[in-house]
């Protein structure tokens, strides 16, 4: 079932981590009954095992590369892992940000931002498109820059809010 208080209950226990207030995003390993001559049998399709991401998150952000996931099948959980990054704000547009003075800063829409990923990537105008939130997503630079982030069926896409540039996160 989609359930993850075991997991929850489990790192606040085992790890005096709460991750229940965090967000969240899961993913499925499943499998289908084949038949030799038809191919896949429809409605089939079982769910084995379920991984849940926790990410941390700065000033209620979503960090994208500093989580802890965790797994769990029929038989409990299988796996826990952890990748954590330390983070400080070292721009000085965080703090026009944080005091309100955005006078300096423009920020693209997020409809042209969605355009702009729309344009560069074909393949996802045919993929179910979730909706959109705001995360930090790594530059390549060592830093991590406030980026939209798309979801869609094939995966999560970022755009830099300042820049208009997809990150590769």
């Amino acid at each position: 079932p989609d359930n993850d208080s075991a997991i929850i209950s489990t790192l606040l226990t085992q790890f005096g981590e709460d991750v229940s207030l965090k967000p969240c995003v899961q993913y499925h390993i499943s499998q289908e009954e084949v038949d030799a001559d038809t191919g896949v049998l429809p409605g089939t399709e079982i769910v084995v095992e379920r991984t849940y991401q926790y990410f941390d998150t700065y000033e209620g952000v979503k960090i994208v590369d500093s989580y802890i996931s965790a797994s769990i099948d029929g038989d409990g959980i299988n796996r826990i892992s952890a990748q954590r990054k330390a983070v400080v704000s070292v721009n000085a547009n965080s703090e026009a940000i944080n005091t309100g003075s955005r006078s300096d800063i423009s920020l693209i829409e997020e409809e042209d931002a969605l355009n702009l990923l729309l344009s560069n990537n074909k393949n996802l105008v045919t993929s179910e498109y979730f909706g959109s939130t705001f995360a930090y997503a790594p530059d390549g630079n060592g830093s991590h820059v406030l980026c939209y982030e798309f979801a869609f069926s094939g995966g999560l896409y970022y755009v830099n809010v300042v820049t208009g540039e997809i990150v590769n996160a």
